[in-house]
């Protein structure tokens, strides 16, 4: 019995000082979060990339190009970006997220480090599936209104294809308010067709109902041929101003100026082939091989809508190839010097107007397909338009919106039913947050 209960005494013992480590440890850990700010709650966190610094340039109601001139460093674009880096500078209600190895947006927000961010429909099932409570609402307005990116695939008809009136066909019912119901209420994305809006059950899917909203004040990204130049130029100007190594005027100046050199010089007198087929057949016969770039998921709804397609318009038969999304644009600029491409690929947005200009691609207009053009989303069809005429179809069409922690509005008393809807409100709301 001695031995035993001397045993039960050692062992709790080593209970109390294990016990007494762990609230040392914790003390300790507190003073070096608190020494590092690693502890701190941030209001908002944002990247630094010209593709997200849109809804910012949006809102402000800022311009790229205006008659073959790059005009971002006028009064709307200085606005624009000046807010975006007094939210780092002068209120100090973001935290820092667009350096090297900071903690990214979506991470933060996930740990309630970040209480707004902006952020896409990818993201939602990540955080719900992660318990988190939060909500999405619009960008807030500006002085041109509320506005965001633009981002997303197309797909194109490629002018050695053989049967290029039934790809153009099969473009247009992918595109079909009864189509877009199918694939958009399965994969829950945004319908590329506005005609489609209303067969979208938003009920259960209350977040797609704000995207839906927010890609109405949309707006393209500029047109040129190396979207990537755009944004290597641009973002270092940008990270700098951030840093207070340059001001924002010298930032857009640089980056005007480099554009200009660059860019618009090179594009000066761009012009466009007429991608006119010369002769094409009407007639129900041959087949139509597609590359796609989806993910499992969006592949198996893909097949089932290719499957509806043979059925309706048998006897047209329809090849999918899925093909890795990194690296498509080598592989197709690759089969076009092979002549190897298919009949129809899905391409980044931004890749349709360089595809356009090297006459590897059928304009779309030939086929009837400019009627669509009032019925799918303004910003998704203008990456597009290239002299005048449609040379591709967006398949999905994507968008970043303002994401907030209910959780963290109420215990700083906000109302997470009232999100900021305006970029004074924002910057109100970012300081109650920020910690």
């Amino acid at each position: 019995m001695k031995k035993f209960l001397a045993l039960v005494l050692v062992m709790v013992i080593a209970l109390m000082l294990i016990s007494c480590g762990e609230k040392q440890d914790k003390v300790t850990a507190k003073k070096v979060n608190a020494a590092t700010g690693a502890d701190k709650v941030y209001g908002f966190a944002m990247r630094n990339t010209l593709w997200w610094t849109f809804p910012f340039f949006n809102t402000y109601g800022a311009k790229f190009i205006e008659d073959g001139k790059c005009v971002l460093n006028q009064k709307p674009g200085v606005d624009a970006l000046t807010m975006k880096v007094d939210l780092y500078n002068k209120y100090k209600v973001e935290a820092g997220a667009w350096q090297a190895g900071a903690i990214g947006p979506d991470t933060g927000f996930l740990n309630e480090k970040y209480a707004m961010i902006f952020d896409g429909p990818w993201d939602v099932k990540r955080f719900k599936d992660a318990g988190l409570n939060f909500g999405v609402s619009l960008i807030p307005e500006g002085p041109a209104g509320t506005s965001t990116n633009v981002g997303g695939t197309n797909m194109v008809v490629f002018n050695n294809s053989k049967n290029p009136y039934w790809a153009a066909k099969f473009l247009e019912f992918m595109v079909s308010p009864e189509i877009q119901e199918i694939w958009c209420n399965k994969l829950e994305q945004i319908p590329v067709n506005l005609k489609a809006y209303d067969k979208i059950d938003t009920v259960n899917k209350p977040f797609l109902k704000v995207f839906m909203e927010q890609m109405k004040y949309a707006k393209p990204r500029p047109q040129i041929l190396d979207y990537g130049d755009l944004e290597e130029i641009i973002n270092p100007q940008m990270e700098a101003s951030i840093k207070g190594e340059k001001t924002v005027q010298e930032a857009l100046d640089n980056a005007v100026k480099n554009i200009e050199e660059k860019i618009l010089a090179k594009e000066k007198d761009l012009k466009f082939p007429s991608g006119e087929a010369k002769d094409f057949s009407k007639e129900r016969k041959g087949n139509i091989k597609i590359w796609v770039t989806y993910n499992p998921t969006e592949l198996q709804v893909f097949k089932e809508i290719v499957g509806m397609f043979e059925k309706r318009f048998s006897p047209v038969k329809v090849e999918v190839e899925q093909i890795p999304w990194g690296g498509h644009q080598e592989k197709i600029l690759t089969s076009l010097a092979t002549k190897s491409t298919p009949d129809i690929a899905r391409v980044d947005g931004a890749f349709v107007y360089k595809l356009a200009n090297k006459n590897a691609i059928f304009n779309l207009s030939q086929f009837g397909l400019d009627k669509l053009k009032e019925d799918l989303s303004p910003a998704a069809v203008g990456s597009n338009l290239a002299d005048g005429k449609l040379w591709g179809i967006p398949d999905q069409i994507t968008g970043v919106a303002l994401f907030y922690n209910k959780d963290m509005f109420t215990e700083n008393g906000i109302d997470p039913q009232n999100p900021p809807k305006t970029w004074e409100e924002f910057i109100e709301v970012a300081k109650q947050l920020t910690k």
